[in-house]
């Protein structure tokens, strides 16, 4: 696991941890966002060349973590709250999908997709909840999808995780509500971005596009900003609430 640094930044900003913050599509997005809103900003991502270019641009601080690894996953967020004396912010937005029937789906497949998608939100959460707990302040985002409500097809594990996550959100905003922690969960639609037009094909994006009332996917930045509005003192009051960014999406039957 490597771990570089960009310029010492002696304000005391916010601190935020973003999973899969270095992705092509919203994690980068999200990261960009909150840099510019200013907070003090951290991304892991397995990917490194990624990692590389995104450090290069915002002169911030990286790593490289791989979510369905549990002990480079706690020793990321343990390392980040040593450092820096707290977390403040987590976004949980790592996140994989395949397509494929059911019957189809192996069991490593079905294994890999819950442990990025779920397990590894749980265990960020576990993670970072005493430090905030004990500061009486925080915030967890998880990155969830339209597809908890309305799956696409040949995509169970991908809609199953998801609807899990909702609960999760929901269950774990109950819990830590009386102190002081906030959780909540932004649950896009078909994003626009390369990386899912690979996944899905042009055929498939353009069904999509022509299903949607609003005929297009959602843009990173659109959810990047629900993020961000979660994440600041203008939402102080929402915590259990799944923010849906779906441009009429989750209406129509």
């Amino acid at each position: 696991m490597d771990h570089t640094e960009g310029p010492t930044d002696p304000e005391r900003r916010p601190v935020a941890v973003v999973t899969a913050g270095a992705g092509a599509g919203l994690g980068g997005t999200i990261v960009r966002r909150l840099h510019a809103d200013g907070l003090r900003v951290i991304a892991s991502d397995a990917h490194a060349g990624r990692l590389e270019k995104l450090r290069a641009e915002l002169e911030i601080e990286t790593e490289r973590v791989d979510v369905s690894d549990r002990e480079a996953l706690a020793s990321h967020l343990a390392g980040v709250e040593e450092r820096h004396e707290r977390i403040d912010l987590l976004v949980n937005c790592a996140g994989i999908n395949i397509l494929r029937p059911t019957w189809q789906v192996s069991d490593e497949e079905w294994d890999t997709i819950v442990e990025v998608n779920l397990n590894a939100a749980f265990r960020a959460a576990r993670a970072v909840l005493p430090g905030m707990i004990a500061r009486g302040a925080g915030s967890i985002i998880n990155i969830a999808s339209i597809a908890a409500w309305k799956p696409g097809r040949d995509e169970v594990p991908y809609g199953t995780t998801k609807a899990a996550l909702v609960g999760f959100t929901r269950s774990l905003a109950m819990e830590v509500a009386g102190m002081g922690v906030r959780v909540n969960a932004v649950a896009p639609g078909f994003v626009e971005n390369p990386f899912l037009e690979k996944t899905y094909g042009i055929e498939r994006m353009n069904e999509l596009r022509a299903a949607s009332p609003m005929g297009r996917g959602v843009l990173p930045s659109e959810v990047a900003s629900a993020v961000a509005w979660l994440a600041s003192d203008e939402s102080s009051y929402v915590t259990g609430e799944i923010v849906t960014v779906a441009g009429g999406q989750y209406i129509r039957g």
